[in-house]
């Protein structure tokens, strides 16, 4: 800045920079840098050797608040960005539930497929065995008219027709007649009735025939129906995999976005702190100024203020040393009285002492008088050397000083000298601390031991199995719901840890994933082996005997008992849905373990895992069998 220009107004810096506004200074000290300033033109030639330098560069009001602005706007628009991070991270959230529906319903194409294409062949084969029994009553009708013809043939070569006079030429007498006009009666009736029974039969074959096509005709339409719709279940779930795919891309667009405006807003700040900086610099610059200026001004009058503080010293040395004296003697006063107070406690303490052993001495005079022949321990040590402890009252080596609780048992801890009882509860097993009320126990809790955790989940004694051993994993099925229920947990957690794989899982174990064309396919799904969600559910359940298909939503609303919340149970399917008043967008299912747990295969890239129960999206359960 120029000589003799004015200085801006002075600057004090703000809490908040976003907000901070520069305030001016009072008059006095414009009319001291002023001043100042008129002392450097006229004695400008005589600046001495220490001299205050040159002035900083001092920013303008107007460059302040444009910083500060500027650093507003950054921060807005950081606010902005954010909130259209969190809603787009909100988008794809719902994205990743329709897709796990549409996922679900491509399961659902499949399934219905194979049911329409196992109808389609059983119509096939229905159709081809009533064409092949019309064809065999065609043929014979076809041979009993062909009997009839030949017969017939022969009766017009001998000249008549059936019941011809020839049959009559050698009988020997008239019943002789009679029998052979009621053979050949019989003989006529007999190929008649016969090509009648064959031609009802030929057309109950046709009608049978036209029946088995018009099934085969409808299975075949179900089947086509059935490949439509897995073609369209594929379709949605593309859709719904590229719709979260751009969701991603939008989402790390604009996060980039934020970064890239975080950026700016934190340079933004920097500009602002480097303005202040220099504002902060140049006020030091002035007030150096200013007090050089002073220094001449104050100079004559500390020597007058040098000796009104010396006198002022002295007498405040005297009258710091008569306090001092004072507190002096306070201080010797209170600690004799201390002294003689602490003499008078511990004197009482003695006291106190010496009764407290004459009453003991007493009560042992006592007990010794009451039980002659007792034996006397003079600790419990004593007495653990001697085979004894802990020792009920009653007994004759009882005495009260080895029972320092007085629980009316002595010796009865494990520590030297006189007994003191365990403050940490001991278990054996599970079922001592259900007795106990304080099942399930967590670890750092007292009375919890590794022991009784078998599956090292840090919660003891967590189930309903006795004592501290893991619950067989039997597949038998039978009993009542809830042994079957654990053990359809049990044959789920021997899979903890199996990876997850869409599409994977029968009743035999974890199998191969499959294609989806979207999520799964990212993760390697397909080449993975493992369980996904209802995978994980119907092997669970087919190791009790009970056989589930391979979609959640048919599991929910098949022929499975619904369970309210308040009646879970072990082995229970829990349910997850978009809208939880439309069994149709199901997405997850799970299988309740109890006390707020559930065993699941939650998602690509996780595995089988013991989880919290979470209850946002829940829809309900079912307990199958």
């Amino acid at each position: 800045m120029p000589v003799g220009a004015r200085p801006q107004a002075a600057w004090r810096p703000q809490a908040r920079p976003l907000s901070a506004r520069v305030n001016r200074r009072t008059g006095v000290i414009r009319a001291a840098v002023g001043f100042a300033l008129a002392a450097g033109l006229l004695f400008g030639s005589a600046v001495p050797a220490n001299a205050v330098p040159p002035p900083p560069d001092n920013p303008s009001d107007q460059q302040i608040e444009q910083g500060q602005d500027q650093a507003a706007a950054s921060a807005a628009e950081v606010g902005r960005l954010a909130g259209l991070v969190a809603q787009t991270q909100g988008d794809i959230d719902r994205l990743h539930n329709d897709l796990e529906m549409k996922a679900e319903l491509a399961n659902k194409a499949r399934v219905d497929l194979s049911v329409a294409q196992s109808d389609a062949a059983a119509a096939a084969s229905a159709s081809q065995q009533a064409q092949n029994d019309a064809a065999a009553a065609g043929q014979a009708v076809a041979d009993a008219k062909q009997k009839a013809a030949a017969f017939a043939a022969a009766s017009f070569r001998q000249g008549s027709v059936l019941g011809s006079l020839s049959a009559y030429w050698d009988a020997g007498s008239a019943g002789d007649v009679l029998q052979r006009q009621e053979l050949l009666g019989q003989v006529s009736g007999s190929q008649l009735n016969a090509m009648s029974n064959l031609e009802a039969t030929r057309t109950h074959k046709a009608n049978q025939d036209s029946a088995a096509r018009a099934a085969l005709d409808a299975a075949n339409a179900a089947r086509a129906r059935a490949d439509q719709a897995k073609v369209t279940a594929d379709r949605a779930q593309q859709e719904a995999a590229d719709a979260l795919q751009a969701g991603e891309d939008q989402l790390a667009s604009l996060q980039a976005q934020h970064d890239q405006q975080e950026r700016d807003y934190q340079a933004a700040l920097a500009n602002v702190a480097g303005l202040q900086n220099q504002r902060d610099q140049y006020n030091q610059w002035l007030a150096q100024k200013q007090a050089e200026e002073e220094a001449a001004r104050l100079a004559a009058e500390e020597a007058a203020r040098q000796a009104a503080a010396a006198e002022a010293a002295r007498q405040e040395a005297a009258r710091q040393e008569a306090a001092r004296q004072a507190a002096a003697a306070q201080a010797a006063a209170e600690a004799a009285a201390a002294q003689a107070q602490a003499e008078a406690e511990a004197e009482a303490e003695r006291q106190s002492a010496a009764r407290e052993a004459a009453n003991q001495a007493a009560r042992a005079a006592q007990e010794a008088q009451a039980n002659p022949g007792a034996p006397t321990y003079a600790s419990c040590d004593e007495a653990r050397a001697a085979g004894r402890g802990p020792i009920p009252q009653g007994d004759p080596a009882y005495r009260s000083e080895l029972d320092p609780n007085n629980n009316g048992t002595a010796c009865d801890g494990g520590s030297s000298g006189n007994a003191q009882a365990s403050s940490e509860p001991y278990y054996a097993n599970c079922d001592d601390a259900r007795s106990a009320g304080v099942a399930p126990i967590n670890r750092g809790s007292a009375g919890y031991r590794a022991a009784l955790d078998p599956n090292d989940n840090g919660i003891a004694c967590e189930g309903t199995v006795s004592a501290a051993q893991p619950a067989s994993y039997s597949s038998s099925s039978g009993g009542d719901s809830s042994s079957r229920g654990q053990r359809v947990v049990n044959a789920a957690k021997q899979w903890l840890g199996t990876t997850y794989a869409w599409g994977g899982g029968d009743y035999d174990g974890p199998t191969l994933g499959i294609r989806d064309g979207g999520v799964a396919d990212r993760y390697g799904d397909y080449r993975k082996v493992g369980f996904d969600c209802s995978g994980l559910a119907l092997y669970a359940w087919s190791q009790v005997g009970v056989y589930l298909p391979h979609y959640s939503v048919y599991q929910y609303t098949g022929q499975s008992a619904k369970v309210s919340r308040s009646d879970l149970q072990p082995g229970d399917l829990v349910f997850w849905a978009n809208n939880t008043s439309d069994p149709s967008t199901i997405h997850h299912v799970a299988i309740w373990i109890g006390n707020n747990q559930i065993i699941e295969a939650p998602n690509s890239g996780s595995y089988v895992k013991i989880s919290t129960m979470y209850w946002n999206g829940y829809i309900g359960a079912v307990r199958p069998g």
